[in-house]
């Protein structure tokens, strides 16, 4: 049996990657993302499900068509299966590369007026390469049985194509292309009329199209950019005499939610709570203290992050960061350390977050958790009985922040050695 070629298409992977990459680059802003002015359908409303949903349709599409082999199948058939199928994927990929870019505002119009692919210019020459190949399109995969518009390549009123063919020895014989498409024009006295597609052709517009992506990912980092130095030019005001605490916290999360979104609001919430909780005890009033002092300084870090719009840095997140993207105001929320206490009780710690009233589960079970480290936990901090939930939460927080000074890791890297935050440096 003859051995006929293959043809395969190489799509560059990194591309997607790359818009991806600069899409959760700043994800808040990517979220608040309204389609632009170029957008006919959609102009102005939410675009985010939209951008998840071409994102994801452009990575699988591209992977999936440089895995395609074109021409190994129908050859003894009539009918280019296999062509149809990376035609009708290829276009919608496009689409998909087109909506991201009138969300946006990514200007595709001289890229739209190429003519350097196909050199198709039709009857009045004012054809492009994205009319023949959504002509192609048409005729060949969407409306083989009714192609009535791209009246710049139709013939008659309408055009039909029965099939698709893949050249052989015998059919490639005065044919240009490695296919041609036979159709019909409406006119029953009229012959039948024949197009030649080169497969070269079409991996190049569909190559060039996809590529347009990268332009898109420069717009993306462009709005990504200009959000950031719009909220650098609003001024946050520190902390005001006549402002309460819990209403300057309060001002601090409505910022946070506008400038990096709002993941951390329950830090927030917890944090006005905890600045206005006085244990019951006294044996725990130092303690509490110094870790409401703590929060204080974290607050003002946190201003700083987001007057400057970065959490990089020392200044900015309350320690030399990292990749992880932590804070010292959520670190303090769950004061973490590498200790082998930490490890051992680790499931229980994690339960008595049912305890938290921002975020309350099953508080049965958080109790359950919590008596199990009580013997831990009271090496810090006094617990009674007739404690409230709130109270016992705000007590387990305080003693896991004294027991995080004491230990390698975030907080205690990130809180000054000082008295005012550290009950140790008193003794």
């Amino acid at each position: 049996m003859k051995e006929y070629p293959k043809y395969k298409i190489s799509l560059d992977s990194q591309v997607i990657r790359s818009f991806r990459d600069a899409i959760n680059r700043e994800e808040h802003f990517s979220i608040r993302a309204r389609f632009s002015e170029r957008a006919k359908k959609y102009r102005g409303l939410p675009a985010w499900d939209f951008i998840c949903a071409a994102t994801d349709r452009i990575d699988d599409t591209a992977s999936y068509l440089n895995r395609l082999e074109l021409g190994l199948r129908c050859r003894t058939g009539r009918a280019a299966f296999d062509f149809y199928e990376f035609v009708s994927n290829s276009a919608m990929m496009i689409d998909c590369v087109r909506m991201l870019a009138e969300v946006f505002n990514t200007d595709l119009s001289s890229i739209d007026q190429s003519r350097h692919i196909f050199n198709q210019l039709g009857k009045t020459g004012q054809g492009n390469d994205r009319k023949y190949f959504e002509y192609l399109r048409s005729l060949c995969v969407i409306h083989p049985v009714d192609t009535d518009r791209h009246s710049e390549y139709r013939e008659g009123f309408a055009e039909v194509c029965p099939y698709v063919f893949w050249n052989n020895e015998i059919t490639s014989i005065g044919r240009e292309g490695e296919l041609w498409a036979h159709i019909y024009t409406g006119d029953p006295d009229g012959w039948p009329k024949t197009i030649d597609i080169k497969i070269g052709e079409v991996f190049d517009f569909v190559s060039s199209r996809y590529q347009m992506l990268k332009l898109v990912t420069e717009d993306v980092i462009k709005y990504q950019d200009n959000e950031i130095e719009y909220f650098r030019s609003k001024e946050i005001a520190k902390k005001q005499e006549c402002e309460s605490e819990s209403d300057f916290v309060e001002r601090l999360k409505s910022e946070q939610s506008d400038r990096f979104g709002d993941f951390s609001d329950y830090v927030f919430d917890f944090a006005k709570e905890f600045l206005r909780f006085t244990p019951s005890d006294p044996r725990n009033i130092e303690a509490v203290e110094c870790y409401k002092a703590a929060w204080r300084y974290a607050l003002n870090i946190e201003l700083n992050a987001m007057r400057a719009m970065t959490h990089r840095g020392r200044e900015h997140c309350g320690f030399d960061d990292d990749e992880t993207g932590a804070t010292l105001l959520c670190e303090l929320h769950y004061p973490h350390c590498r200790s082998k206490e930490m490890g051992l009780y680790n499931y229980q710690l994690e339960k008595m977050h049912y305890l938290n009233p921002f975020h309350p589960g099953d508080t049965q079970w958080g109790y359950i958790q919590f008596r199990s480290a009580r013997p831990f936990l009271e090496k810090y901090m006094a617990f009674n009985d007739d404690d409230d939930m709130f109270e016992t939460y705000c007590l387990i927080n305080t003693a896991l922040y004294l027991h995080a000074l004491e230990n390698p890791g975030y907080v205690n890297e990130g809180i000054p050695m000082s008295s005012k935050f550290r009950p140790n440096l008193c003794n």
